[in-house]
């Protein structure tokens, strides 16, 4: 975390787009991504990913960076909809930080953690009440429910569509015996 002058504190993405300035990296009608926002959600994948001894290999990043771009841009185009207020539940926010402290251990964990990808709980609590509205909205308008028997139907029917491709290949496995 950079400090400035003032004592204000600077996230990795704001450094950033301090340095290099903060390019819009895709645009159109009502909808705007700059390469900061993208860069600290895939920080916090690159985070979650550490946090757990794991590293992301780059061609895998790339499609995150990917998917994770449309997502942005999914939630900027849902929370347009003029009747996206009806998708949203106050408190939505607040529940799902606390879901996400549990695992952490602590409370005092969880905002390390947080302040470590350089996010507040404020923020985190905004993007998450985002993606719920954006959800609602998305389930709302399309009118379509699904269920766990579904889910676990398709699942059960697309084996293949869930497998992942060898990521670790073992050459020589080495044994020592203690001969007495």
């Amino acid at each position: 975390m950079l400090r400035l002058r003032g004592g204000h504190e600077c996230g990795p993405a704001a450094t950033m787009a301090s340095l290099f300035g903060d390019p819009v990296i895709a645009s159109g009608k009502g909808v705007e991504v700059k390469q900061s926002a993208l860069d600290e959600v895939v920080l916090g994948i690159k985070s979650a990913a550490a946090a757990r001894n794991q590293t992301i290999p780059p061609q895998q990043l790339m499609g995150i960076e990917s998917k994770m771009l449309d997502r942005l841009i999914q939630i900027q185009l849902l929370l347009q909809n003029p009747r996206r207020r009806q998708g949203h539940r106050r408190g939505q926010g607040r529940v799902a930080t606390d879901q996400f402290a549990g695992p952490a251990g602590s409370q005092a964990a969880f905002d390390r953690q947080l302040k470590a990808v350089g996010m507040t709980p404020t923020e985190l609590r905004t993007k998450i009440t985002q993606e719920a509205t954006a959800t609602a909205t998305l389930t709302r308008e399309l009118n379509v429910i699904v269920t766990d028997a579904e889910v676990t139907n398709f699942y059960a029917a697309h084996p293949t569509d869930f497998e992942q491709p060898e990521m670790v290949h073992v050459r020589h496995i080495l044994l020592l015996t203690w001969i007495r």
